[in-house]
């Protein structure tokens, strides 16, 4: 799928190979998660190499810069965004791999999306997407 916007041409692509790990590692956000790069890494390997049609990674390119990612997967009962992360902020970007999360998670079979944002980023992700604080620490979207 390729986004023109202005001048400049984006390109999504839905990464399968788990060597793609490798790419992500300076890109992950350790915040919260008591694990370090390294080891989110490891985690995005092994889920990729055990259960490919479970897990989505979408890359977004301009050019060839990677300028931004998001890891979901499925659990049981929704699908978890994992992981997502951006240069810039360029909310038709975001909006736009946003919406390829949620067409995935659809076609899954999936009608209700979980994330872990930041305290700082509850709000935005309320505002921006009609998320709703379902506990402490997650938010959750009917899709």
């Amino acid at each position: 799928m390729i986004m023109r916007a202005e001048e400049t041409q984006y390109k999504f692509v839905r990464a399968k190979d788990p060597n793609v790990a490798l790419l992500l590692l300076p890109w992950f956000i350790e915040n919260g998660t008591g694990m370090e790069r390294s080891e989110l890494g490891a985690n995005l390997y092994e889920r990729m190499d055990k259960c490919p049609d479970e897990t989505f990674v979408i890359l977004i390119y301009r050019g060839n810069d990677l300028i931004a990612f998001g890891v979901a997967y499925c659990r049981k009962d929704d699908v978890f965004i994992w992981q997502a992360g951006s240069i810039g902020r360029d909310r038709r970007l975001v909006d736009v791999g946003f919406d390829i999360i949620k067409r995935w998670a659809r076609s899954k079979g999936y009608c209700n999306i979980i994330t872990q944002p930041n305290r700082r980023n509850f709000k935005i992700w309320k505002r921006r997407w009609g998320f709703e604080q379902i506990n402490e620490n997650d938010m959750s979207l009917r899709i």
